[in-house]
């Protein structure tokens, strides 16, 4: 069993890891996006989906569509409010 101050400082713990995973996938996904973004534009790049490049905007557009929720979990990972963070480990271990 944890004492209080334990499960503070594991929560502390938690919390950076989890704000590092954050950045981690909002500067990744931004980087992927701003690219795919790019290829959207150029009718002459196309993109490999199953062995075969694809020149098609739609498909395209869907790519970039997809590649949009990586920043947002990232943004949502690093702007999560402590409070709730706490309220989830709570409700997890049932402690604090």
């Amino acid at each position: 069993m944890m004492t209080d101050t334990q499960f503070r400082e594991y929560l502390e713990r938690k919390l950076t890891r989890l704000r590092l995973v954050g950045y981690a996938f909002l500067l990744l996904g931004m980087i992927a996006l701003i690219y795919n973004i790019i290829v959207l534009g150029d009718p002459a790049k196309g993109i490999r989906v199953n062995h075969v490049i694809v020149y098609d905007y739609h498909v395209k557009l869907r790519l970039v569509e997809f590649l949009s929720i990586f920043p947002g979990v990232g943004a949502v990972l690093v702007l999560i409010p402590r409070r709730v963070v706490e309220s989830f480990f709570k409700l997890l271990f049932g402690r604090l």
